[in-house]
């Protein structure tokens, strides 16, 4: 688990989204699993992001027409999974983040903490090597965004996944095992924990 830290401006979301193929770099590159993302075509960028990395974004992105279960259940349907295996899977999804009593639930209906988590289990849909979360507490009151950090952690150690977390609270950079202090678009800083 790495926490990206620095001034505002000083490139921490473009990082991750160019480590998340979301954009592309104007120089240098960036390997994934031994593949250079500038050399994918725009589709297998798109398969890439699909199989290889879950989003986690500050303000949940979730679909507000689409239920809990909806919601985690998009990027399965996107990927042509059967109904039965999608159904079993976003119920073990919603299980592991503590929302199976919630699966109905539009998002308007529920609690910042509770979308965040909807957002978590659908960014860990196919459980991906690697998870991007970009300001996941920033949105979110002390007690509850402690709640997410403590289940982002509890997942890296479980699920083994990667995790690369952009924020502001010092207190979730030092829940992190190293800290890279970005400013002006330059790693200054590199600390393990």
């Amino acid at each position: 688990m790495v926490a990206i830290v620095g001034p505002s401006g000083s490139g921490k979301s473009t990082l991750l989204n160019l480590i998340g193929g979301l954009d592309r770099p104007s120089s240098g590159d960036i390997a994934l699993d031994g593949t250079r993302l500038s050399s994918l075509s725009d589709s297998g960028l798109t398969r890439t992001r699909r199989d290889k990395i879950g989003f986690i974004f500050q303000f949940f992105n979730l679909l507000p027409s689409l239920s809990c279960q909806e919601n985690v259940a998009l990027p399965l349907h996107l990927r042509g999974w059967p109904k039965t295996k999608i159904e079993e899977r976003v119920s073990e999804l919603l299980g592991l983040v503590g929302l199976a009593k919630r699966i109905d639930h539009l998002p308007e209906e529920m609690s910042g903490g509770e979308r965040q988590r909807v957002a978590i289990a659908r960014a860990l849909s196919v459980y991906p090597p690697i998870l991007l979360a970009d300001e996941p507490t920033g949105n979110l009151d002390t007690a509850t965004g402690a709640e997410i950090l403590g289940l982002i952690r509890d997942l890296n150690q479980r699920l083994q996944t990667t995790i690369l977390i952009v924020t502001h609270d010092m207190s979730v950079a030092h829940s992190a095992q190293r800290i890279l202090t970005l400013r002006d678009g330059r790693i200054v800083d590199d600390k393990r924990l």
